[in-house]
């Protein structure tokens, strides 16, 4: 999913946060059906950007556990909003704790608070 729906353009830590700048690919597929008339990136495949970056950092498999607090705060339009960056702030342990934020210079998108269990190798 990751190659297809999104590229990581930058990844840097900044203190205890991991931040990745994503770009979202605006011709995916997924907009035909979500919605023909105005895109809208969907929040299931934003919630699951969290968890694949999450193992990209940490280089293990995820699966989530419990999403403790999903807030969108503004549509993630494609056609006008493509890059913007993740926050992610990682707990110790399995089960593992995450805190993340989408935002760019127009604001916030959407906040995550979830927990995730390592699986397989």
């Amino acid at each position: 999913m990751k190659e297809e729906f999104y590229q990581i353009k930058e990844k840097k830590v900044v203190e205890q946060t991991i931040v990745y700048q994503v770009e979202l690919n605006k011709e995916h597929s997924v907009y035909q059906g979500h919605f023909p008339d105005i895109a809208v990136s969907p929040g299931v495949m934003l919630t699951d950007m969290v968890r694949t970056l999450c193992q990209e950092h940490l280089g293990i498999k995820l699966q989530l556990k419990e999403g403790k607090n999903i807030k969108f705060l503004q549509p993630v339009l494609p056609q006008k909003e493509t890059r913007f960056e993740v926050a992610l702030s990682l707990s110790e342990g399995d089960p593992l704790q995450v805190k993340a934020t989408a935002m760019n210079e127009n604001g916030t998108y959407f906040k995550v608070s979830s927990v995730y269990e390592s699986i397989g190798a």
